[in-house]
């Protein structure tokens, strides 16, 4: 069996081991998680056996399916989680492509940090992309719908008639309306 390390350096140089696991995602999971906190001068990165854990499309899928059963039991709304995706995805806005494993480590990262808190400049953010399709952070987060979901689910005035809703108690609401 693999395991894999997550290392910090200090800001003296000092180096330490922080926590190993058994799959290179989670550790890179908790590597996010610990960079997307306040910022800091340490450094974090993994060790362990080299190459990627996700090689295949069908190994992502694999991935999703597993963290949406664990999100669906842990009974996340889609604003908390779509927050925390955002806040965890900060740490890798300075890369121009990402790894299917760091997109796997986002995704398990924001299912085990609290949320950002919601910001109401989202709501006035221009959410046009400025090319023909997404490209970097900056447009990755005008994709992510986070300027689209209030506190409590409400959508944003612009999302349409059309949005994903959080709680079973607005669903209920929302098919009624349609069903009367």
């Amino acid at each position: 069996m693999h395991t894999w390390d997550v290392m910090r350096q200090d800001d003296l140089g000092n180096t330490f081991h922080v926590a190993s696991h058994d799959s290179r995602i989670a550790a890179l999971a908790q590597v996010l998680v610990m960079e997307s906190g306040v910022p800091h001068k340490q450094s974090y990165w993994v060790e362990g056996p080299p190459g990627p854990a996700v090689r295949t499309n069908r190994d992502l899928y694999l991935v999703f399916l597993h963290l949406g059963q664990e999100a669906r039991a842990a009974s996340w709304s889609l604003s908390a989680f779509l927050r925390a995706l955002w806040k965890v995805g900060a740490p890798l806005s300075d890369r121009a492509s990402l790894e299917p494993d760091d997109v796997a480590a986002m995704f398990a990262a924001a299912s085990t940090t609290p949320p950002a808190a919601f910001d109401p400049a989202w709501s006035g953010k221009d959410l046009a992309l400025p090319g023909t399709e997404p490209d970097g952070y900056a447009d990755w987060e005008r994709v992510l719908p986070v300027a689209d979901r209030r506190p409590g689910g409400l959508p944003h005035p612009s999302a349409g008639p059309l949005y994903y809703t959080d709680s079973a108690e607005e669903r209920a609401r929302e098919h009624s309306r349609h069903h009367e």
